[in-house]
């Protein structure tokens, strides 16, 4: 039963290693190595071609730098960055602007504030945080956006949210976080995985233009970060043992004002009212939802339709697929969206930012960059445009993690990552997958046949000993039947011939073992009535000894024990009559000699041949079950 039950686990141990990624157990080196993700908000794709970057150039040179980066729409903050963190479409995750807002209560919250309410980050997409943690690796984040929610009752265990009114800009409290990441989380604490967010250039993209003066020297700013970031990871001694990923959630383009074109203001449409919504989301750059009153969903659909040349209006359920943001409860019945350059104004402009994002993601200006370095990452390598919902599968697999569901696929990064080596020297990935897995197959297919020998053997053993039981059992009932047979048989030989000494020489037999046999009521050996003295000759004073010394005088009567196969017999109602000498009898009586004998020669030859034929050993069974039967006849019929 043990050699069975591992069996067992082996065959399910082999089936889970079928169902568990290649990658998780060749993976991309022997050891998993640490991945930091970095984002710099606002980091538009091309931010680095007007400015001197050496840092961001020698990153490129030792590691990865994709031409640009497709985030989803809407392409906000808040949103985004889950992708980053799910590798969900906004529609599939739920963070679906940088507010939260109830529409019954008309209460919004602005982005600071939103980070706090769980029910709305905890939408059913775990973020890479606590599905790491889950899976027995050690997480932390600092700044990240979500940071501060709470996921299905966990938190990331390791977190520094930053504070309401945080200077995102302060390149010394850059320094420190770095410190505290690199340092104390990755160095001391040993952490797998960090998310580090930096709100930069994002802050002065918005205030002064993505072309601006002050924009470009954010740029160099975050170069200098960058090359202290890997300056403190070789300090630390982590440079082949920690990956990173540097991207952003969005870009950033110049809005258009100051009389050089018609800006986008709702209240001013033809037919259109606020008086026919019940509530609105607007005055946040390019993008807008209402909810109009009851009944008046297509009034408000036909006026605004149409209203303006670079405003686009679609009832939710009308958006365009591509853009994945028309399939979820929290979106509101009409969505607007401008035309890169315009915002969208309510009642009058209130918004003044030089900068501006949150445009359909095909528009080139809404395209972050991205650079990735580490002992996973190949060098030197200038890769081909993918979606950010493509990071996290990317993210999950450094990290030798399953990932929750979603919209990305490993298929679309695979090509950065550093290929496994051979002999050749060529990538031989998918022959290696393809023979592990007919390893594994091979394996299951193995232990399943071991598993159904040893059922059949152990089957069959058992069956076995159950028939050996069974003939031990049996054995004993013969021998101890052929026994009992002699036994009384013997008996029976004796009294007769103490009943023929007794008769021949007419002295009384002694009644000691006749009595033993048969009742008293039973016994009526007719005696002599002469009284002839007995010769004096030796023979019969032999004989006189041999009665006195057998001591078997039993008064049975004789003719109780004739053969019962010939009631005509003349023997049967004569006195003197000897039916122990009947051939039945003695037949039988040496059939069970012979059962003895034979018994003990098959017992010895048992002990060295237990596994003798079962075909003969049930017949033998069958034969000695017919002769006990005959015995016990012929004992039944002796005794009466």
């Amino acid at each position: 039963m043990l050699l069975l039950g591992l069996t067992l686990l082996c065959l399910i141990g082999s089936s889970f290693s079928a169902a568990v990624p290649l990658h998780d157990i060749l993976g991309s080196g022997s050891t998993r190595n640490k991945l930091l993700l970095i984002s710099f908000d606002g980091f538009r794709w091309d931010y680095d071609r007007d400015v001197d970057t050496p840092h961001l150039d020698k990153m490129a040179q030792d590691g990865v730098k994709a031409k640009y980066v497709t985030p989803p729409f809407l392409t906000i903050t808040s949103p985004t960055h889950f992708t980053l963190l799910t590798g969900r479409y906004i529609e599939n995750h739920g963070v679906i602007h940088n507010m939260w807002f109830n529409t019954t209560t008309q209460e919004k919250k602005q982005y600071y504030m939103t980070q706090f309410v769980d029910s709305y980050w905890d939408n059913g997409s775990l973020p890479i945080w606590i599905t790491a943690q889950r899976q027995g690796l050690k997480a932390g984040s600092l700044h990240f956006p979500g940071t501060a929610a709470t996921y299905r009752e966990e938190i990331v265990r390791v977190r520094q949210v930053e504070p309401r009114f945080y200077d995102h800009s302060n390149e010394t409290d850059w320094r420190l976080n770095i410190d505290k990441v690199i340092g104390e989380w990755f160095h001391q604490q040993d952490l797998d995985f960090v998310s580090l967010y930096f709100g930069e250039p994002d802050k002065a993209g918005h205030k002064y233009g993505p072309d601006s003066p002050e924009r470009r020297a954010m740029v160099q700013q975050v170069d200098r970060t960058v090359g202290y970031i890997r300056d403190k990871i070789q300090e630390h001694g982590l440079t082949n043992r920690l990956n990173i990923i540097i991207t952003a959630d969005h870009g950033m383009t110049t809005v258009l004002r100051n009389g050089l074109v018609e800006e986008i203001i709702l209240s001013k449409i033809p037919g259109f009212s606020f008086r026919d919504i019940k509530f609105h989301l607007v005055d946040y750059g390019p993008v807008g939802m209402l909810l109009p009153k009851e009944g008046m969903l297509e009034k408000v659909y036909q006026a605004l339709k149409g209203g303006h040349p670079h405003l686009h209006v679609y009832k939710k359920e009308e958006m365009p697929a591509r853009l994945h943001y028309s399939d979820h409860p929290r979106l509101l019945p009409i969505i607007l969206f401008a035309d890169p350059g315009y915002v969208i104004n309510g009642l009058f402009p209130v918004q003044f930012n030089k900068g501006e994002h949150g445009f359909d993601n095909q528009v080139m200006d809404m395209k972050p960059f991205f650079r990735a370095v580490g002992p996973d990452f190949q060098k030197n390598l200038v890769s081909r445009p993918f979606e950010t919902i493509n990071v996290y599968p990317l993210m999950c697999h450094l990290l030798k993690i399953n990932p929750e569901i979603n919209d990305g696929h490993l298929d679309n990064t695979k090509h950065m990552l550093v290929p496994k080596k051979n002999t050749d020297g060529n990538n031989k990935t998918p022959e290696i997958s393809t023979h592990f897995q007919a390893v594994v197959g091979l394996s299951a297919v193995t232990g399943f046949l071991v598993l159904v020998f040893i059922v059949t053997a152990s089957y069959t053993s058992c069956k076995r000993n159950r028939a050996e039981k069974r003939y031990n059992l049996e054995n004993a009932a013969g021998a101890g039947h052929d026994f009992r047979v002699l036994e009384r048989g013997t008996l029976l030989l004796t009294c007769a011939l103490s009943a023929i000494i007794s008769h021949c020489l007419n002295t009384p037999a002694s009644p000691s073992i006749g009595d033993r046999l048969l009742p008293t009521s039973q016994v009526c050996l007719p005696s002599s009535s002469s009284s002839t003295s007995l010769p004096s000759s030796s023979l019969s004073c032999s004989a006189l000894r041999l009665t006195h010394l057998l001591r078997i005088s039993t008064t049975f009567h004789l003719t109780s024990l004739t053969c019962h196969r010939c009631p005509h017999d003349p023997w049967l109602h004569s006195p003197t009559a000897i039916p122990f000498l009947n051939i039945t009898f003695i037949k039988h009586f040496v059939n069970c000699s012979l059962n003895l004998r034979t018994r003990g020669k098959k017992h010895k030859e048992h002990g060295g041949h237990k596994e003798s034929s079962g075909s003969k050993a049930q017949e033998e069974m069958r034969a000695r079950h017919r002769r006990s039967m005959k015995s016990d006849s012929m004992v039944e019929a002796l005794e009466e």
